[in-house]
């Protein structure tokens, strides 16, 4: 099949969008540096809104047909894992989030920072698993296992201002749910409740915008009603799941 130049500069144009990501996690690491974190998180969103479209835009450019040389779908890992996974563990790295009161006679000099360092390793070491996994997005357009939003989860924890010991259990408690089994929803493609939940991401991204443009300003209403979405993520993704499993037993 033959393209005119006009189709694949355009599709080539979405490939480069969705490179761009990797430029913002290289700024939102810049901007950690420079504790400059309200900036992180517009980068951090910034990256998140090319992720949430791209698909979309590839798919109706034909970016696969036009450039089958091409793997979109490898640089869009590679660019979730720098935006998703390494930009958030570098920030747990560089702030407080982590910072685990120990007993007086345990802190020895090395012994500060142990806490974030292997919090982030958790990180990196369970998201390196669910990217590698050949059914980590099923044909069904689900996600196997926690989808690594690690953006989001520290995100919260950073606006939310929880006890660094609680941070480490939240941070645990999510390593563990990557490695089972429920398929969670892939809130732009999967087919159950598609309408609702693509209402309700629309919303719920622009209320992360807010929160992170009135920063640390926003008022609780606005980020404990922004939790509302986290909890129908988690509760349809545990639903469908069961659901599909008491199908498959009949």
């Amino acid at each position: 099949m033959s393209f005119s130049p006009v189709h694949r500069l355009a599709a080539f144009g979405v490939h480069l969008f969705t490179a761009s990501g990797a430029i913002f996690a290289l700024l939102a690491l810049r901007a950690i540096a420079l504790d400059e974190y309200p900036l992180v998180f517009f980068w951090m969103g910034a990256a998140l809104v090319v992720d949430s479209v791209d698909g979309t835009m590839a798919r109706a450019a034909k970016v696969k047909e036009v450039y089958p040389n091409l793997d979109g779908a490898l640089m869009d890992n590679i660019v979730d894992y720098l935006n998703y996974v390494i930009v958030p563990a570098y920030l747990l790295i560089e702030t407080d989030l982590l910072a685990v009161a120990l007993p007086r006679a345990l802190v020895l000099d090395s012994l500060p920072g142990l806490f974030s360092l292997f919090g982030a390793s958790l990180i990196v070491l369970s998201s390196a698993y669910q990217f590698c996994r050949t059914d980590a997005k099923t044909a069904d357009n689900y996600f196997t296992g926690f989808p690594s939003y690690w953006n989001v989860a520290v995100f919260y924890l950073y606006v939310i201002d929880l006890a660094p010991a609680l941070n480490f259990a939240v941070l645990v408690v999510l390593s563990a749910l990557v490695f089972i089994p429920v398929r969670y929803i892939y809130p732009s493609r999967t087919a159950a409740f598609f309408k609702s939940t693509l209402v309700l991401t629309a919303l719920w991204m622009a209320a992360i915008i807010a929160i992170a443009s009135l920063y640390p300003a926003a008022p609780d209403w606005l980020v404990m009603g922004s939790l509302v979405y986290v909890l129908y993520y988690f509760g349809l993704s545990v639903f469908l799941t069961l659901r599909r499993r008491q199908t498959e037993a009949v």
